[in-house]
């Protein structure tokens, strides 16, 4: 009787020791990852309930050794909080005192390159304060906000004929350099036109925006190389198709000068019109085109002048010494 006692006993105790080894029971559910800290933070409580029954040194160490690393990363996260305050506070402060309350990078969000550079939609950076976007415009909305800027040029543009009467003497001097007249205004407008696109896109970017003195340099070194070689390709080519070689040598100076000039116009245009609080998406490019055109048209028939007199005195001189 003692042995069946001991053996039932037994029993009972390896179906306890078994029903507590497999409690609680096991599920099909895929096993979810979690965080040391997290994993570490659920058996915390267990931890101490062993500390508190068993007092073990590990357990107590390891519950501090957890609650020293959460105060850490709330420490870093507070610290790192800040640092981001401070720089939005920063930012906010700078960008109301530059552009006028909008912080640097806003009016980039919104602003959407159209046409090789040029903004529309909102101000490019630094270029005045955000305009309403242009597909919100209605037909008449968008021709009354094109139609004053461009009467104004318009008038601007009508300077142009008292430029040619003002030359008139020349152009009957030398026939052939009217039929040049709409070539060296086309030339000036498409080579602003190009600049200050760039220039624009340049200012709009994300990163550093450009010096008016590092633009004007590249622009600068660009129309030379540029006008060199239209002046040079012109001067040879001209007088195969039986235009003179007088005439062929003004359009050859004129290409360069009137390269250089546009290059300076329109590298410059959009800093003069950001410091006056203007769009320069929007103004830049008529302005650069009227500006262009009038000044192009002084460079050619000025410089016309300059040769036909040259060319009138070496013929007297000759006809003199001949004589």
């Amino acid at each position: 009787s003692g042995l069946r006692t001991t053996d039932a006993w037994m029993r009972a105790s390896l179906a306890v020791l078994l029903f507590v080894s497999c409690w609680p029971p096991r599920t099909c559910a895929a096993p979810v990852r979690q965080s040391p800290v997290s994993s570490r933070l659920r058996r915390a409580p267990a931890r101490e309930e062993m500390t508190t029954t068993r007092g073990s040194p590990e357990a107590a160490s390891t519950t501090g050794s957890v609650e020293r690393e959460l105060k850490d990363q709330v420490r870093a996260l507070r610290a790192r909080t800040a640092e981001l305050e401070a720089a939005l506070a920063r930012a906010t402060s700078s960008g109301s005192a530059t552009t006028g309350g909008v912080p640097p990078g806003s009016d980039r969000l919104v602003a959407r390159p159209i046409h090789g550079g040029a903004y529309h939609g909102a101000a490019a950076p630094g270029c005045g304060s955000a305009a309403p976007p242009r597909a919100e415009l209605g037909v008449l909305g968008l021709a009354a906000k094109r139609v004053a800027s461009l009467l104004f040029f318009l008038g601007c543009l009508s300077a142009t004929a008292v430029i040619l009467e003002s030359w008139e003497k020349t152009l009957a001097q030398q026939v052939e350099l009217t039929f040049f007249v709409p070539l060296m205004i086309g030339h000036g407008g498409n080579t602003g036109g190009s600049v200050v696109g760039s220039t624009i896109a340049a200012l709009a970017s994300g990163g550093d925006a450009p010096s008016l003195s590092k633009t004007l340099a590249r622009e600068l070194g660009c129309a030379l190389v540029v006008g060199s070689t239209l002046g040079s390709a012109a001067g040879a080519l001209l007088p195969q198709v039986g235009v003179s070689r007088l005439t062929a040598t003004i359009i050859a100076c004129a290409l360069l000068s009137i390269t250089l000039l546009s290059s300076v116009v329109g590298a410059t245009l959009p800093f003069v019109l950001r410091a006056l609080k203007f769009d320069a998406a929007t103004v830049a490019p008529p302005a650069c085109t009227t500006m262009i055109d009038a000044m192009g048209l002084v460079t050619y028939l000025t410089i016309a002048e300059r040769f036909i007199a040259f060319d009138a005195r070496s013929r007297s001189g000759q006809s003199s010494a001949g004589w």
